[in-house]
């Protein structure tokens, strides 16, 4: 083996590092991102589930006032 040839290995032996190194960096950021979204998204589905039950009230409470609203038409005539 001659000297440029161990050049060369030692050349893509940092090519192989640092591609390794990419790697993994982009894999660790991959991981941070989706934990990210993945606690967005729960905070998404608890404000739905909030949002869900007022609106179930409100539903009930449109249901009692145009009941009232009957009766008092009808007390009315």
């Amino acid at each position: 083996m001659t000297a440029r040839d161990a050049s060369c290995w030692m050349i893509e032996r940092r090519w192989g590092l640092a591609l390794i190194f990419a790697i993994l960096l982009q894999a660790a950021s991959s991981i941070w991102w989706a934990a990210d979204l993945s606690a967005r998204v729960r905070a998404i589905e608890i404000e739905q589930a909030r949002q869900q039950s007022a609106m179930e009230r409100l539903a009930a409470i449109e249901t009692d006032v145009r009941w009232i609203r009957q009766t008092l038409d009808r007390k009315g005539r």
